[in-house]
């Protein structure tokens, strides 16, 4: 005789039921202190927002944009088409009224938000919240390359986001984004040059939509052309598309960012990347065509973080939305969902210790302090060659000189912010806006001693020269040629030009302090 099984009694139901949506809060919460542990320690402020903030400054008090580029003794003639002006005038308009505080705030704001839609259209995709809380870490270790304070592209990480949760709706057939979107773009296209992304996965969207449904999409096609016409809304008018161009095809400066993704040095970067490669082919081929919507956004995003680490985090966030649906109709999905039904007591336990292992490393990145390193040995420099020339600044103001500064990549910009319109600099971080490839490979050359070094000295009319004293340039100014040292500390040098009688100053040993804004 066959025994059928007999069924759960109702309180047991009960008991599992109850399990399992404990190990779903204890999973949110180990994932919301791991996302927080990848922003909370980048709070270094961001060398770019001085001098994007520095030039709004200077377009209030002018009454305009300014066209050609007003601080820097060595930029190329011509107009100067700052298209990340808008990152300025959000950060000189919440520090100005909020101080660092606000900018903190807003940084968090924006990481949250953009995580808070991808994992929406994660699950509107049909990814269950197993399968997203085992995917989500890794793509969380991606994106937090974006996560810095503030850099114009963490308005592009979330903007991308918003871009794919319309995209969900209008796959859902809701087409009342567009018009909104049309009013975000412009935002977006005045903020940061990513949003050639959000037009890029439009486009995309669009080409899919078509080739699987044979949908012709014509609000997407109106949607495009209204972009493109609306790029000429922003403060440069025609000069804006031109300079951009010439942006995206300018030979970039050797930063790590920007490096193909084999030669990126932190190698866990590079292992998850080909993991969720290899995660997103296998779902891919077992969810089938039908299922992979999102394949061709997929697929570019890769190909472009492959092609330099900084789009890692576009790629991490369009896989994190798409790769957990696939996964989980899935045979591995399927195992996810078996282990996570018959082992929820253990999994809420494993999450709830996982999520107070994370705590020591939140409070040591202290996530309400805006760090502000000014030596080598300041504990807040945690972002390699990032140190503000405090006070060598200081000393240019109590001095009240007026003249040119020759500057390293790394400090121009805050010497912009705080010196500008007494000192002009030499170099600064806003690479094509206001100099050539060429010149800023020179100019790197020169504080790292290469030969010509001398010549470069000469060649420019440039009264100090502001060093770090770990660059090779801080030893040859000593020992061959007649400038003289009128300042330093234990990071900064400064040195003048032979005809020049400024005091000197000798702060080696003493504390310096830096403030923001």
């Amino acid at each position: 005789m066959t025994r059928t099984a007999e069924p759960i009694p109702r309180q047991s139901q009960s008991l599992v039921g109850h399990a399992e949506s404990l190990a779903t809060v204890a999973a949110r919460c180990a994932l919301a202190m791991l996302f927080l542990a990848q922003v909370a320690p980048q709070n270094t402020l961001d060398l770019d927002l001085y001098h994007q903030m520095a030039l709004v400054r200077a377009a209030i008090a002018a009454g305009r944009m300014p066209i050609n580029d007003i601080f820097a003794y060595t930029s190329h003639s011509g107009p100067s088409v700052h298209y990340e002006w808008g990152n300025g005038a959000v950060a000189y308009a919440v520090s100005s009224k909020f101080g660092a505080t606000g900018l903190l705030v807003l940084k968090y704001f924006l990481t949250g938000l953009a995580a808070t839609l991808a994992l929406h259209v994660a699950r509107r995709r049909g990814a269950t919240w197993p399968a997203v809380f085992v995917l989500a870490p890794g793509a969380a270790l991606l994106m937090s390359l974006g996560f810095t304070t503030i850099r114009a592209g963490l308005f592009t990480l979330l903007f991308t986001a918003i871009t794919l949760a319309l995209l969900e709706r209008d796959r859902r057939r809701k087409r009342a984004w567009v018009l909104p979107w049309l009013v975000l773009y412009v935002a977006w296209l005045n903020i940061h040059p990513g949003f050639i992304v959000g037009a890029g996965l439009m486009a995309l969207y669009w080409l899919e939509r078509l080739v699987r449904f044979r949908e012709p999409q014509w609000h997407l096609v109106g949607a495009g052309l209204a972009m493109i016409a609306l790029v000429f809304v922003n403060p440069y008018g025609r000069l804006y598309p031109v300079a951009l161009w010439h942006a995206l095809t300018m030979k970039l400066p050797p930063i790590p960012e920007w490096e193909p993704i084999w030669k990126f040095p932190a190698w866990h970067y590079v292992m998850i990347y080909f993991l969720t490669l290899l995660l997103a082919l296998y779902a891919a081929m077992r969810a089938g065509w039908r299922r992979c919507e999102g394949i061709f956004m997929l697929a570019a995003c890769a190909f472009a973080a492959f092609q330099h680490v900084r789009h890692l985090y576009f790629y991490a966030l369009v896989w994190v939305c798409y790769v957990p649906g696939w996964l989980t109709v899935s045979p591995f999905g399927e195992v996810i969902m078996r282990v996570w039904t018959r082992r929820s007591q253990f999994i809420a336990a494993a999450c709830a210790v996982i999520a107070l292992t994370f705590i020591p490393t939140i409070v040591k990145a202290k996530p309400w302090t805006l760090h502000f390193p000014v030596s080598l040995d300041d504990p807040d420099n945690v972002k390699e060659g990032v140190i503000y020339p405090v006070g060598a600044v200081d000393y240019l103001e109590r001095t009240q000189f007026h003249g040119n500064v020759m500057t390293h990549y790394n400090d121009g910009s805050y010497v912009m912010w705080h010196a500008w319109p007494a000192v002009k600099v030499g170099l600064d971080s806003r690479n094509d806006v206001g100099y050539s490839h060429e010149f800023i490979m020179e100019i790197l050359a020169f504080y790292h001693g290469k030969p010509g070094w001398h010549q470069t000295l000469d060649r420019y009319p440039t009264d100090l020269v502001l060093i770090k004293r770990s660059f090779p340039l801080a030893a040859l100014m000593e020992s061959q040629t007649n400038w003289r040292r009128v300042y330093r500390d234990d990071a900064f040098e400064l040195w003048e030009r032979p005809d020049l009688t400024l005091p000197v100053e000798d702060r080696r040993g003493q504390k310096l302090t830096g403030t923001f804004p």
